[in-house]
């Protein structure tokens, strides 16, 4: 019984490694693979459409994660969605306003 249960317990590990390893060639630019994560990512906004912030804290899960993730430094743009750096995450619909104003157009410049 407990050569059985080692046989179960050694083949579920390797189909995990393997997958891991497949998984270590699929992902994206700016992205790795992190065989454990307890925290999903920070995501700059609610969808692809990059009009309004995410408002709320990334969630811890219950158990450890792995998938691809961002490189250090950049975040995720929105929910699956590209890795940028962390200071392009600005609300457009904020820049849309501060766009219009004489005194920021000059601060940019």
């Amino acid at each position: 019984m407990k050569v059985l249960w080692g046989i179960v317990l050694f083949s579920s590990f390797a189909s995990k490694l393997i997958e891991g390893t497949a998984l270590i060639n699929k992902c994206g630019t700016n992205e790795v693979y992190k065989p454990c994560q307890f925290y999903e990512e920070y995501t700059c906004w609610t969808s692809s459409s990059k009009m309004e912030r995410t408002r709320t804290l990334s969630k811890k899960f219950k158990h450890c994660v792995d998938g691809c993730y961002c490189d250090k430094g950049l975040v995720r743009s929105y929910s699956k969605g590209p890795c940028i750096e962390a200071g392009k995450c600005r609300d457009k619909k904020i820049e849309k306003i501060l766009d219009n104003l004489p005194i920021y157009k000059k601060r940019i410049e």
